[in-house]
């Protein structure tokens, strides 16, 4: 973040829910009831499906909100990340759906299904690297111009408002909800 303090509000948001607003690229996904975790909780637990998206994830609401925006300010001709999996496959299909070239740089031992799909969403993937860290640090070297975006996962405002448009879905359908838990994990 560069020593720089970076916020995400409520508004940004907002304007993210309305640029995702193209089914071909992110659903809105329905919130289920489970009986089993109700059981084994003792109350109503409901999970949001955001394995129903494209790519079988919620990784393509940020990348799709951070693209849309990089081409409204125009200039940018392609991006660039680094990812083993769900990121890539959001970023490739943004990228693709908004005329971007993408090149998504996965670690060798990256699951060949991750990458196949990946691929199949337009991306030019690069395997670099035994981990993620190698990824990354070749993904960033490969941003050498004013027309190329690092698509970061997670450590970018514009990923955490399309990802936040998820908890405005959570809302509208549970207004009463008491508590969100959130799983995290890579981002």
């Amino acid at each position: 973040m560069n020593g720089e303090e970076r916020t995400v509000e409520f508004a940004d948001i907002e304007a993210a829910r309305d640029r995702l607003d193209d089914e071909s690229v992110v659903k809105r996904t329905p919130v289920e009831r489970s009986t089993s975790l109700d059981e084994l909780t003792g109350g109503e637990v409901h999970l949001k499906m955001e394995h129903l998206q494209w790519t079988g994830s919620f990784k393509t609401r940020g990348a799709y909100n951070k693209i849309a925006q990089c081409v409204a300010e125009g200039g940018m001709e392609r991006v660039v990340a680094a990812s083993a999996g769900n990121h890539a496959q959001g970023v490739a299909l943004a990228a693709t759906k908004l005329g971007v070239d993408s090149t998504i740089v996965m670690p060798r031992g990256a699951p060949q299904a991750k990458v196949d799909a990946t691929r199949s969403y337009g991306a030019n993937v690069e395997l670099v690297g035994s981990d993620f860290r190698e990824a990354m640090a070749h993904a960033k070297g490969l941003v050498d111009d004013d027309a190329t975006e690092f698509v970061h996962a997670y450590d970018d405002p514009a990923i955490v408002a399309g990802q936040g448009t998820l908890g405005l879905e959570m809302a509208d359908d549970l207004p009463s909800v008491d508590t969100v838990v959130v799983p995290i994990g890579g981002g």
